[in-house]
């Protein structure tokens, strides 16, 4: 373990400035995390808590590994942090030694719900029982199942972040790249090593965090997020209300099979969803699928036009 591995990170105030200013930006209701901005809160993070209830719920009532696998994946699927490949081996035995993954995630789950001085070592020990269990099995994808545990079993320790924003706000924030390990429970050390640094600095300004929920979703906004145009439309003139339509509209493809000749080709989603804010059933969906939805309104219509939309939606900040 490097000797600093442990030591408080001091981050760049101009970094954390320009981060609660762009948050700001784009809630600009926003005072601070503990008084509560209603439209922060809507987007970012009831879903979480929702999330963390129904993992819980699950994980309470689970009398067999199998069982408590089950729950997680059910947790996984109701939120959207996860890209459909990090847990495909959770839903599909080929090539998998299921007890093992069974046994790994229960062991994962006691870890998480216990002193998270013990989360880097579990981490480790879980992504080596991952890619041992799962052939060609990514020690990434085994590290986002156990942060997503982290995060929503122990919220004011645990963390999740992507890679993507991990390596992008270390560097401006830091100064240097983020440091490459030969453990994961060292990349674990520093992830949380940065994520501390960012909540006590925000906490400094003022905004008092609730939790890391909170410091993950204010990234996650920051990194994400893209401006509008004066008209609140996006460059392809996509809505939230237009995009709402779409998911109705999808709504009643899955209840009666209404639109089939459009959703129906696309088979089973696999690559990139979005994220409903308003509250359904199921509030995940397929941007692909949507894309071709007649509820749309195009300035431009036809093939290019969907696919400027599938290409928007992919990466879509408010659904």
């Amino acid at each position: 373990m490097p000797a600093d591995i442990d030591a408080p990170l001091t981050l760049k105030p101009e970094a954390v400035d320009r981060w609660i200013e762009r948050l700001k930006h784009f809630f600009p209701n926003f005072e601070r995390f503990d008084k509560p901005d209603p439209e922060f809160d809507r987007m970012e993070r009831d879903y979480k808590i929702e999330t963390m209830k129904v993992l819980r719920d699950g994980l309470n009532a689970a009398q067999t590994d199998q069982a408590v696998a089950d729950a997680v994946l059910n947790g996984i699927k109701r939120s959207n942090l996860l890209n459909w490949r990090t847990y495909t081996p959770l839903t599909a035995p080929k090539n998998v030694d299921q007890p093992r993954l069974w046994s790994a995630l229960a062991v994962l789950i006691r870890e998480a719900e216990g002193d998270p001085v013990g989360h880097p070592d579990a981490l480790q020990q879980f992504v080596q029982d991952w890619v041992g269990a799962v052939a060609d099995g990514s020690a990434d994808h085994a590290r986002q199942i156990a942060e997503f545990l982290f995060l929503h079993l122990a919220p004011n320790d645990g963390i999740y972040i992507r890679h993507t924003i991990r390596e992008k706000f270390w560097q401006e924030a830091v100064g240097s790249p983020f440091p490459t390990h030969e453990s994961m429970a060292d990349t674990y050390r520093d992830e949380l090593r940065f994520m501390q640094a960012v909540q006590a600095a925000v906490a400094e300004r003022g905004l008092a965090p609730r939790d890391m929920i909170d410091v993950q979703s204010a990234l996650w906004v920051v990194h994400s997020y893209k401006d509008q145009n004066p008209e609140g439309q996006t460059s392809h003139s996509l809505t939230r209300d237009t995009i709402e339509g779409a998911m109705d509209a999808f709504d009643e493809y899955r209840v009666d099979g209404e639109y089939s000749e459009i959703f129906g080709e696309f088979g089973d989603p696999q690559n990139y969803w979005v994220r409903s804010t308003r509250s359904r059933e199921t509030r995940v969906f397929p941007s692909k699928g949507l894309s071709r939805c007649p509820r749309f309104s195009w300035n431009r219509r036809g093939r290019e036009g969907t696919i400027e939309a599938y290409g928007w939606l992919s990466v879509s900040h408010y659904v």
